[in-house]
């Protein structure tokens, strides 16, 4: 258990650690490409080392100091086992799997998932075959006609679509009316595939002040019409044998766990290093920034999923926001913290687009709401999200419950400023962050 207490002042350095899962989409995409991918600099943890036990039989590690090193065996037939309560990016690491020939053992999936998974897949002309076993369920593909409806691709199916392209070395165009903000992307980048985004506006007239007419033209038509579209291509037939070294940011959890803290108690300046950037990293960040807050960012890298940064937050008011959490995937690895902050700040927060946290048991939006509750805050459910009444105040309490790292880390955080003493559940805080408990004793100076 981890205990934190009401602290007056959260200032310092701090340089954010590899993000794991993004090393685990990277052990993902060195079986689906059958690609050797190496790692730059990466700190081994508990966490990554689970990550690594995942893939035993599939991949041959070796770490030669400065690089970690993974390299496809050939023929393997050995199941995957996949802890599908604890996984992130799920949809893309079963699907790229699944479509890439692998059988996959999954571990702690609600029947409503699996028929999630096999409806999705049959939008897309290919077929999931289920077996119960015991506790689990073995699955592998079946039919594998991959082909893309007419319509839209929603935002939610993105990392299924990627995945089974990039497990069956097809190339895929399609289109959308929503920014193309992935990981994905820039991970496929990475391993030497074309992934590019254009958009349908007509930019055939060379005289912007006709294009500023259409524009404007353009504004007074129905909201439907205004909407812009892009067309996404990526090719995944490249089947070269060049060595891929991938440079892996900032874990964007502990960033919006640092940015939570810093939020609820303001005196003092904290800079946080190495932090993504990138859109699909920055769901905490653009709440902040609704909430009016002027932020402080200066680029530093390009890593291989995008830009990094620094950043530090000044003083602001915490207000309640509207959010749309769409697609899921960017928002639910920050979601914790964007809805523990709404409970501290004035006015109501409405999160919508989260019906997907429903498919799983247990239901990870009732551990939220149930964490909500605990530190003494209201809230009210739609079908489809939640809304929390903020600005209630909070003595402390005790959450000894094995929720995700991400809602555990954030009742922690909210520990800081609750008056009285919080104690939480830290089994997973550790496995991902070993030096956890020294890092909010460093940051922090405590009330007395």
């Amino acid at each position: 258990m981890i205990t934190t207490k009401p602290a007056k002042e959260i200032a310092g350095k701090i340089t954010l650690p590899t993000n794991p899962d993004l090393v685990l989409l990277g052990m993902c995409a060195a079986c689906a490409s059958n690609k050797k991918i190496s790692f730059q600099s990466i700190q081994s943890t508990p966490l990554i080392e689970q990550y690594k036990a995942l893939f035993a039989e599939h991949l041959q590690w070796h770490d030669d100091g400065s690089q970690l090193h993974c390299t496809p065996q050939q023929s393997c037939d050995d199941p995957i086992y996949i802890p599908f309560a604890t996984l992130p990016f799920v949809d893309f690491i079963v699907f790229s799997l699944l479509a890439c020939g692998k059988i996959l053992i999954v571990k702690e999936v609600t029947g409503e998932r699996i028929g999630y998974w096999q409806a999705r897949a049959k939008q897309f002309c290919c077929t999931i075959n289920a077996e119960p076993q015991d506790e689990k369920v073995r699955l592998w593909l079946g039919e594998s006609n991959l082909s893309i409806p007419q319509e839209m691709v929603d935002a939610n199916d993105l990392s299924i679509l990627f995945g089974l392209a990039w497990g069956l070395h097809q190339s895929i165009s399609f289109e959308i009316d929503y920014p193309l903000q992935t990981p994905l992307r820039h991970l496929a980048i990475a391993c030497g595939y074309n992934c590019e985004t254009k958009s349908t506006i007509d930019r055939s007239t060379k005289d912007p002040l006709a294009r500023h007419m259409r524009f404007f033209t353009q504004k007074t038509k129905g909201k439907k019409e205004q909407k812009q579209s892009f067309i996404v291509t990526a090719d995944f037939t490249n089947e070269n044998d060049e060595a891929i070294l991938l440079d892996i940011p900032g874990d964007d959890i502990l960033a919006s766990l640092l940015l939570l803290a810093k939020s609820l108690v303001q005196k003092g300046l904290l800079v946080m290093a190495n932090v993504p950037s990138e859109q699909w990293a920055s769901s905490m960040l653009n709440l902040i920034r609704k909430m009016q807050c002027p932020v402080g960012i200066q680029d530093e890298r390009d890593s291989s999923f995008g830009t990094t940064a620094m950043v530090s937050l000044q003083k602001f008011k915490l207000v309640g926001r509207k959010v749309e959490c769409t697609p899921l995937s960017n928002f639910e690895r920050q979601l914790p913290a964007m809805a523990i902050l709404a409970n501290f700040a004035s006015g109501q927060s409405v999160f919508r687009g989260l019906e997907g946290l429903r498919l799983d048991n247990p239901d990870r939006l009732k551990q939220l709401l149930l964490s909500i509750e605990k530190m003494g805050g209201r809230h009210g459910e739609m079908p489809d999200g939640v809304v929390i009444d903020g600005g209630q105040p909070s003595d402390g309490f005790d959450l000894t419950e094995h929720f995700t790292v991400s809602l555990n880390g954030s009742c922690a955080m909210a520990g800081l400023k609750c008056n009285g003493q919080t104690v939480v559940e830290d089994t997973q805080l550790l496995q991902r962050w070993p030096d956890f408990n020294s890092l909010i004793n460093t940051m922090c100076t405590f009330r007395e």
